[in-house]
């Protein structure tokens, strides 16, 4: 959908980004109440953000995708900066704040109602031609939503094909393995052999790998995501990384221990 700003849309290009549009505030589903009485301001609109990461440069990775480059946090922080300051420039006195995983509302519930893509059944939104290897951001504002756009966009991008494949090649049906990866303190023996099963000492791409309309899709076209990344992340590389390196990385919310532990469950068990 073309935004009524080809300021807006001209932006957008420069920053490689094809998927992008907007959506009024009664379009947003909100799953986090507690975090509307933050939110300090009176919003009415949404610019809702795919920003594609899949760039399969490794060979072998013990990370989940998404934490091969740094973390995408860091990104969509400097994007909104410059995003906010072309919107104040274009309209004077509202106000636009910029969210990636931490607004009340449900990102791809609201990527959805842009018409960006559909959520399929392993929960992720399918955004051609990046499949479900994309990031949702949201820019917030309270300008009135006609200010942005006429109507609110039709879905143009392909439906999930509920074949099951996703969940027939998951390794932990009962309990997200990414979720697992990340669980702090020790673990049971059951869990350990789930993460063990999975492969990575972070994450679980197993839904993305069998999903068939991640078959064929684009690179990533952003640079962010293409430098400084991390294919095999081994016990000398994360002790011996520099504090200001480490928090610059997707793993680092959950310190240095969580992934320092799952590492060694990993040289414990070669060859399971």
């Amino acid at each position: 959908m073309k935004l009524k700003s080809e300021a807006i849309t001209a932006f957008f290009e420069a920053e490689k980004i094809e998927h992008f549009s907007a959506i009024p505030a009664d379009k947003l589903r909100v799953i986090q109440p507690q975090k509307l009485t933050f939110m300090g301001f009176d919003f009415r609109s949404a610019i809702v953000i795919c920003v594609p990461y899949f760039y399969p440069d490794e060979k072998e990775s013990n990370l989940s995708m998404y934490a091969r480059s740094k973390d995408y946090h860091l990104y969509f922080k400097e994007l909104f900066v410059r995003l906010g300051r072309l919107l104040t420039d274009l309209y004077p006195g509202f106000v636009f704040r910029g969210y990636a995983d931490s607004s009340p509302f449900d990102e791809r519930s609201a990527a959805e109602s842009a018409g960006l893509g559909y959520v399929g059944d392993h929960g992720l939104l399918i955004c051609e031609p990046y499949g479900s290897y994309v990031f949702i951001g949201m820019m917030l504002g309270d300008l009135p939503y006609a200010m942005l756009a006429d109507e609110v966009p039709k879905k143009l991008c392909k439906e999930c094909l509920h074949c099951g494949a996703c969940k027939k090649c998951c390794p932990s049906p009962d309990a997200c393995l990414s979720s697992l990866t990340q669980k702090k303190g020790e673990l049971s023996k059951d869990e350990i052999d789930l993460i063990l099963r999975g492969k990575l000492i972070w994450g679980c791409d197993s839904c993305q790998e069998c999903c068939p309309l991640n078959r064929e899709i684009k690179v990533s076209p952003i640079a962010f995501f293409s430098k400084d990344r991390i294919g095999v992340l081994t016990r000398d590389m994360l002790c011996n990384m520099p504090d200001e390196q480490f928090l610059a990385r997707a793993f680092a919310w959950r310190k240095r221990e969580t992934i320092l532990r799952n590492i060694k469950l990993f040289e414990t068990h070669k060859g399971y």
